[in-house]
Order: C-alpha cells, then structure tokens, then sequence
C-alpha cells in the first residue's frame, strides 16, 4: 500500500517541491499541505503543522519538507515529526553514479550531477544543475544552492548552506552551521562553526 504524503510548509521552495513531484508523477497521493497560514500552493490547505500530529499516525504517511533555505526551521521541523517518514525525491534527470548514498527526506532537484562514493545524509537539498564530484561526504540537512560546484574530496558539515553558484575547490572541508555566499568560492578550509563566508576566493584565517 503506498502512504499518503503532505508537505510541509506553503511558501517558495514548496512550489518547486510540489512541482518536482507532479514532473516525477509521485503527487497522486498527495493529501495536501501544512503552513502557518494558508499559502499559493494549488493543493488542499490542511492546516498548521499540528494537525499531521492530531490527525495523522505516523505510519500512514509520509513527510515531504517543503521548508527551503531557513535551516534552522528545516531543523526545527525534522525534530519536531522525528517518528514521521520523510520521503526522498530524486529527479529523473538528475545524475546518480555508482555507491552513492542518499539520506532519507533528501531532494535532489533537475540537472544534478552526483559523482561515485557521495554521501548525502538526510533531509538534504541538492538543487539544480548542481555538481558534486567524486567522494564527498554532506551531512544532514544541509542545502546546496542552484549551480553550486562541490570539487572531488570535499567535506560539507551538518546544517550549511551553499549559495548559488558556489564553489568548494577539492579538499577542503567547511564546518557546520556556515554559510558559504552566492557566487562564492572556497579554495581554503573553514575551521570554524557558524560563519558566514563570502568572496571569491574567500578569506579563511588560518
């Protein structure tokens, strides 16, 4: 029996999520969704995030987090249906190689190009035209921007965000709860937790 899903949350990135999913044709049991307040999404409104909790056990859905750049709600959310499925999606036309491992709750968007012996941990967002090269390891729930380019070897730690069009140069690691900016590129190792990283190439203390 296939579960029912809901997605959570109604803005932006729930549009694209919920047009990923009609592109893959895994809407049809689509209940609805759930936000703060009734959003644009062209699907049932169900309420706020409580009602998956008040109306639906837990082992006759499925999540899809619809939630996009704000990591720490993305976080918030997870924790809060942690006995709750989510449900991966890989596009069609994205591009897996051999022994790569997807987390469960993950997306991985159109045009994505993932190398061999990738890690993707759970709830992660790979968007499109994304390029991650060979044996790289990305922790949980972090998001990858459109066009970002993730080099061979690279380390991406839990909760960090890649801007669009990016760049990780081979073998460099960036620690949990950063931000790298739109545009720019590491070609050094972040050390450091929680730091914001702009320039092209960004400055990194030593």
């Amino acid at each position: 029996m296939i579960k029912k899903m809901i997605i959570i949350g109604g803005g932006g990135h729930a549009r694209s999520i919920l047009a990923l999913m009609e592109k893959n044709k895994i809407n049809s049991n689509l209940l609805g969704y759930t936000d703060l307040n009734k959003g644009k999404l062209p699907i049932k409104y169900l309420g706020k995030d409580d009602e998956i909790l008040n109306r639906y056990n837990e082992k006759k859905i499925n999540l899809v987090l619809g939630i996009g750049i704000d990591i720490k709600l993305r976080e918030k959310v997870v924790k809060k249906f942690d006995n709750y499925n989510f449900f991966t999606i890989i596009d069609k036309d994205s591009i897996i190689s051999d022994n790569c491992n997807i987390g469960q709750g993950s997306v991985i968007f159109p045009n994505a190009t993932i190398g061999p012996n990738v890690k993707i941990g759970q709830f992660g967002v790979i968007h499109n035209s994304v390029v991650i090269e060979h044996d790289v390891n990305i922790d949980n729930n972090s998001y990858i921007g459109p066009g970002a380019v993730v080099c061979g070897n690279v380390n991406v730690g839990k909760n960090v965000l890649l801007g669009a069009n990016s760049t990780m140069i081979q073998d460099t690691f960036i620690k949990k709860n950063c931000k790298l900016g739109a545009g720019s590129v590491l070609i050094r190792s972040c050390k450091q937790q929680n730091k914001s990283l702009i320039g092209s190439p960004v400055k990194v203390k030593k």
